[in-house]
């Protein structure tokens, strides 16, 4: 929380309005009575992820905006990287207050499951960081066993994901990282990214036990 960006009756606005939502979609699927499933590819069974049903997936995709957006007006070196620019910013702040998600491939976001398994990952909250593929912006982080990547444009989308972006045409869907825990932090953040933080050694160590 930034006490500096928003005031205190905007901050419980968006709290009420999505934030407690969020929270409980993710992390506490028996609160809304959410049903969800496993599945896998049949051509490529190492593609797999979760459907989660009976979800409001406009009100998920605006919690995970207004994130991207707060962190973009937060002077807080946690979210540093985050500089979406006056058009993207605007358009975004917009969306939020009106209740707006847009078209389905507006501003899209992807869902990871990094930590299936991995019960110490799944306590992880990293910063969001910003990354360019092709010339094109995108921004990710670890939420506490899932790896949110928004886009800030389609095009910016790696090829073969449109089926898995979070809208009302694909409904929630959570792809499995094909690696996990420590490796999946590695992988997209870099090795150094936490450095010789305290999580970051248990992950390590429970991977090398294993």
């Amino acid at each position: 929380y930034d006490e500096n960006i928003l005031c205190e009756e905007c901050d419980k606005g968006l709290s009420k309005k999505y934030d407690d939502y969020g929270a409980k979609t993710f992390w506490g699927y028996e609160n809304l009575r959410m049903e969800q499933a496993d599945f896998f590819d049949r051509i490529d069974p190492r593609i797999m992820w979760r459907e989660v049903k009976n979800v409001d997936v406009k009100r998920v995709k605006l919690f995970l905006l207004s994130i991207l957006w707060r962190g973009h007006i937060s002077k807080l070196d946690f979210f540093q990287a985050v500089d979406l620019g006056n058009l993207h910013s605007e358009r975004i702040r917009k969306m939020i207050i009106e209740e707006d998600a847009g078209g389905n491939d507006e501003y899209p976001i992807l869902l990871m499951h990094y930590a299936v398994t991995d019960t110490t990952a799944r306590k992880l909250l990293s910063s969001i960081n910003r990354y360019k593929k092709d010339g094109k912006t995108f921004y990710a982080a670890f939420f506490c066993g899932i790896m949110v990547s928004w886009f800030i444009s389609p095009s910016s989308l790696p090829k073969g994901f449109d089926g898995f972006i979070l809208n009302d045409a694909n409904g929630l869907k959570i792809l499995f990282s094909p690696k996990q825990g420590v490796e999946a932090v590695h992988e997209f953040l870099g090795r150094e990214a936490f450095g010789d933080h305290s999580l970051v050694r248990k992950m390590r160590s429970a991977k090398n036990k294993s």
